[in-house]
Formats: structure tokens, sequence, C-alpha cells
């Protein structure tokens, strides 16, 4: 990202992201967002951690990162 805040091209700097964000939340939000931004044919894109053994979305960007998470959820992958 530059200093006027346009992303560049490419992968995002992490350390820049990780400065650039006030919460884990706006970061994660902000990989994800980024990570969607890079992969021109996809419409979605979240972050998933797991915590007791079950999956938890805890970042999402796009219109397909949620509804695909719950059905992959409800078939225990």
């Amino acid at each position: 990202m530059t200093d006027d805040g346009v992303l560049t091209p490419g992968p995002p700097d992490l350390v820049s992201l990780l400065l650039d964000t006030n919460t884990v939340d706006e970061f994660l939000l902000a990989l994800a967002e980024n990570a969607l931004r890079m992969s021109p044919t996809a419409d979605g894109c979240g972050v998933t951690l797991e915590r007791e053994n079950r999956p938890l979305t805890v970042a999402s960007a796009g219109i397909s990162a949620p509804p695909l998470d719950e059905a992959q959820y409800g078939q225990d992958d």
C-alpha cells in the first residue's frame, strides 16, 4: 500500500497491513480483502480458524465466502 492508501499490485506487505489496522478483526478483514483482489476469478475469500476442533470463519470478503463456509461446516469438512 502506498502512503496515500492506494493498493499496489502484488501480495500485501503484511507488516504494513498490521500497522495500518487497529484490531485483529480489521487486520483479518484486510487480509481477506487483499487475497480476494489478488484472485481475479474468485468472488469470495475467507479466513477460517479452528477452535475446539471446530472451524470458525473470522473474516470474509466477497459474496460467496459466508454461504460456502456454512455449507462446508454443515458437512464437517
